[in-house]
């Protein structure tokens, strides 16, 4: 819910800043206000920025998400729940996740990682390297060739890195 709000938030903080902008446009020959008004706007956007910085969960810290994309962990941080993801109870924020930990994006494991899914429906994987030729897939990006190859009846399930 929090996530809808601040998106709500940041449309609305837009939308009004293009209507000042139209209003002040009314007059092509005064650009200095229209330029002003636009610079206080960015300047107003970028604070509010400052701010959202500020709010992000740290290194450590507990926190929760509907989305593992969006759990507001600082930085390059993710939220990592140790017995898969959660919606009623906490993971926390590391700094990534190592070889044959719970994930559910390739973006939270460790460098060279990536997620890897019992199937392509599956909340979560484990983290690992990339696959060679003939081994078990389920996407492109688990295979060291970036290619999976599926049969039409294993498409939901698995394939075999070319």
């Amino acid at each position: 819910m929090l996530w809808i709000l601040v998106n709500m938030s940041t449309i609305y903080f837009l939308v009004t800043g293009l209507i000042c902008l139209t209003i002040t446009g009314a007059e092509d020959d005064d650009f200095d206000r229209r330029s002003d008004v636009f610079n206080r706007l960015r300047e107003a956007y970028f604070k509010r920025g400052e701010l959202e910085k500020r709010d992000c969960i740290g290194l450590g810290r507990p926190c929760r998400s509907t989305l593992a994309w969006n759990s507001r962990c600082c930085g390059d941080t993710v939220c990592y729940w140790p017995n898969g993801v959660s919606m009623t109870k906490d993971g926390y924020c590391v700094k990534c996740i190592s070889n044959t930990q719970k994930c559910q994006l390739d973006s939270q494991c460790c460098e060279l990682l990536v997620c890897h899914r019992e199937s392509i429906l599956s909340p979560d994987g484990r983290c690992g390297p990339k696959r060679g030729r003939n081994e078990i897939c389920h996407e492109n990006d688990n295979c060291i060739s970036e290619k999976c190859v599926k049969t039409a009846s294993s498409f939901w399930t698995e394939g075999r890195c070319e």
